[in-house]
């Protein structure tokens, strides 16, 4: 079960993630090593913007590991997700849970308790997620960015921290391969608590191959029977 908080912490850290739109393949990764001279932290961030902005839909399976420091254990959670530009996702998790936005409204599908649970995107989660949502964010703009050690084979490691304070974010980190596409996302918050997510069977469109997913896709209109509430 996704508790109400969460909920509120989750979506930023998954809203974060529409950066992700430009994960590669594990033929890609594996492709990545070479012998060129490493790029700076300045290329690499302007590579993985320009990158994200020609996407405008992903989807993927997704593996969601979260540790919880106070309990000294991690949850996992999987599921597909699905984004698309400007604000829209929605995340279909295995145990029948949802999360879904359509950019003006985020909804919480919790089927144990027959409920939905409703947010304005104002009330869910920073400006700054919906920012990379819409295809606005920038990271050198809205993030702190520089080096940090990484797993290796070929993958360079940013650490990302928030120019404004956020108080469900401490510090972002992302792995990138050689083609400067991210592989995988690390997110801490200031109680020690961290999230990581990666992503397996991607498929993204880009603006000039038009929109891919079908009116409504991106609502709550599916989910028969279930009371909404406000939190």
């Amino acid at each position: 079960m996704i508790n109400n908080n969460k909920f509120s912490k989750g979506f930023f850290i998954l809203a974060i993630l529409a950066l992700v739109l430009l994960a590669p393949s594990s033929v890609e990764m594996a492709q990545a090593v070479d012998k060129a001279p490493s790029p700076s932290i300045g290329e690499i961030t302007r590579s993985i913007q320009a990158r994200y902005e020609n996407i405008l839909t992903f989807c993927a399976d997704f593996t969601q590991d979260t540790f919880q420091r106070a309990l000294d254990e991690t949850e996992t959670v999987t599921g597909r997700v699905y984004f698309e530009k400007p604000g829209k996702m929605r995340w279909d998790y295995d145990n029948k849970e949802k999360v879904i936005g359509d950019g003006e409204f985020i909804w919480l599908y919790q089927p144990e308790l027959g409920q939905v649970i409703e947010s304005t995107v104002e009330e869910s989660t920073p400006n700054l997620a919906m920012d990379f949502l819409s295809g606005v964010g920038n990271l050198s703009k809205d993030f702190h960015v520089k080096s940090a050690p990484g797993p290796g084979g070929g993958l360079y490691r940013l650490e990302l921290t928030p120019k404004k304070a956020m108080s469900n974010v401490k510090t972002l980190f992302i792995d990138v391969n050689k083609e400067y596409l991210l592989v995988s996302t690390i997110v801490m918050d200031p109680f020690g608590n961290e999230t990581t997510v990666t992503f397996s069977d991607i498929t993204t469109g880009t603006a000039k191959e038009g929109k891919s997913f079908e009116e409504g896709f991106f609502g709550i209109g599916d989910i028969k029977g279930a009371r909404v509430v406000r939190p």
